[in-house]
């Protein structure tokens, strides 16, 4: 089965959410803004959420062009059978993700340095000056 555009559902704190993305069965690819709680002045980087669709977890973020996210998420399917685990439950595979993070720092982000699009964003006034803030 190849990549296809289609509808990746996430999981979330308010519920299920859908946004658009590539599929290809257990696992979406979504692009979304990269953001940090301490950038003062965030400068649009944008990474691609690798997700796994029965579950609608978000494992990590890909800051690369969508073919390399597209191989890595082949690479991550080839770790174990999905369809029997998921990934709170995968925690065997800890060596495997920290060796894929070595590898491709610092292209691999946690999923919470990216910016779903049902977040609401606002810029705020701080010590070090105007920040985007993520309202959950």
């Amino acid at each position: 089965m190849s990549w296809a555009v289609g509808e990746i559902r996430c999981s979330t704190d308010k519920g299920w959410q859908v946004v658009a993305g590539w599929r290809r069965e257990l696992f979406g690819l979504d692009f979304r803004p990269v953001w940090f709680p301490d950038d003062v002045d965030p400068d649009g980087q944008m990474a691609w959420l690798l997700t796994h669709l029965p579950t609608g977890f978000g494992m990590m973020g890909l800051v690369m062009g969508l073919a390399g996210a597209q191989a890595v998420a082949d690479e991550v399917a080839g770790w174990a059978d999905w369809q029997h685990i998921d990934p709170l439950s995968a925690r065997f595979l800890k060596p495997r993700v920290d060796a894929l993070r070595e590898r491709l720092d610092p292209r691999v982000l946690h999923p919470a340095n990216l910016v779903p699009p049902w977040a609401e964003t606002v810029f705020e006034e701080g010590p070090k000056g105007c920040h985007l803030k993520v309202v959950p």
